[in-house]
């Protein structure tokens, strides 16, 4: 059950969902029946009314409206709502990304409040919109609109200009950047295999670009096995706005043009970048200031954070332990490692004794924090 560990970041998808979807098609309307243009325009766009999350949706088989009080929606137009919802927030002109005390299940966030995107991706993206989603969340996109297609022009054209300098003649390369080209040459062709648009032999090279630049770029890092697979969902995720349907897979690749996947390419690389860098920079610092994990996170493996945990807290995550049955451990590696990313930006500038001090109380609650 060790997979499940990503469970919370996929979107919402049942059996019960996909056999809707193939009994009315992919927006909700029964296959041979056209929707009306007011409908497609709110699965393209959005609403631009500020009303509720459902006030200007129509049903599939009339023209009236359905409300968020309805009890009969279907999973397709319940995904419908929330795709809107999300288009509302990402089209803001500005979309305020700072970590705001998350609101209680009783009482959700108003769809404009700054913690909206960030609460409505814990529970998954729809992947019509997972693209500018992500690279809203990543710090990619700026969260300024009036910003955004200057900043990521200059990103994509940064990423363009190394590949150049960079991504040359392997045989006129010095011994290091050769054997790290002839690694990742290797890793790529075995990177998720039953994934048909993975495969792909342009999907390939440009993943092998990504990996290279990513790895010279980042000499402290270096490339190891597995940031393949780090770097292959942006390449799902930001190829879904170019196709209709919803599995990339099934789609040819030969209908974009270069100019389309340099550009998917250029923002995946930067994506995999913000990514890594946060874990990979608190990792060199806690190096450099001689700090061993063995002196703060013995006893977070030891007593599965009992002693760093009020207990509402604790109780909670032991749900989400016990349900992961044998794989727990795992699972609970994963969240002391969220625990030292979450703090990173108050560890990155302590000394060694500033750091013991700070992870010895509960992270949950660090000294100056309530």
């Amino acid at each position: 059950m060790t997979h499940s560990v990503f469970s919370a970041f996929q979107a919402e998808e049942t059996w019960s969902n996909r056999a809707e979807r193939k009994k009315t098609g992919r927006n909700g309307y029964a296959r041979g029946t056209p929707p009306n243009e007011a409908s497609l325009h709110l699965v393209r766009c959005g609403s631009p009314e500020p009303s509720g999350p459902f006030s200007k949706i129509t049903s599939p088989s009339s023209t009236a409206p359905i409300t968020s009080g309805s009890p009969f929606l279907s999973p397709a137009q319940r995904e419908m709502g929330r795709i809107r919802r999300f288009r509302d927030l990402v089209d803001a002109p500005d979309v305020d990304m700072a970590d705001h005390p998350r609101s209680s299940c009783a009482t959700p966030p108003p769809l404009a409040s700054p913690e909206a995107l960030k609460k409505m991706a814990w529970d998954g993206v729809p992947p019509v919109v997972r693209s500018p989603v992500w690279q809203l969340l990543l710090g990619y996109l700026p969260s300024h609109r009036e910003r955004q297609v200057a900043t990521i022009e200059r990103k994509r054209a940064e990423y363009w200009a190394c590949i150049p300098q960079y991504f040359t003649d392997i045989e006129t390369l010095p011994p290091y950047e050769r054997s790290l080209r002839h690694q990742i040459a290797i890793d790529v062709p075995r990177t998720n295999p039953d994934c048909p648009l993975v495969q792909n032999p342009v999907i390939q090279k440009m993943l092998e670009r990504v990996l290279y630049i990513w790895a010279i770029r980042h000499p402290a890092s270096g490339y190891v096995q597995g940031i393949n697979d780090l770097a292959t969902p942006f390449f799902v995720a930001f190829l879904r706005p170019f196709f209709d349907l919803d599995d990339p897979a099934q789609q040819d690749l030969g209908t974009l043009s270069a100019a389309q996947l340099n550009e998917v390419e250029a923002d995946a690389y930067w994506c995999l970048s913000k990514m890594l860098d946060d874990p990979a920079k608190l990792a060199r610092h806690l190096e450099s200031q001689h700090v061993q994990y063995l002196q703060f996170a013995f006893r977070w493996m030891n007593c599965l954070l009992t002693r760093e945990f009020p207990s509402p807290l604790l109780l909670r995550l032991l749900d989400t332990y016990f349900a992961e049955g044998d794989g727990y451990p795992l699972f609970h590696v994963f969240v002391c490692a969220a625990l030292l990313i979450k703090y990173s930006k108050e560890l990155m500038p302590l000394d060694f004794q500033g750091i013991i001090i700070f992870l010895q109380p509960q992270p949950s609650r660090p000294p100056g924090r309530h």
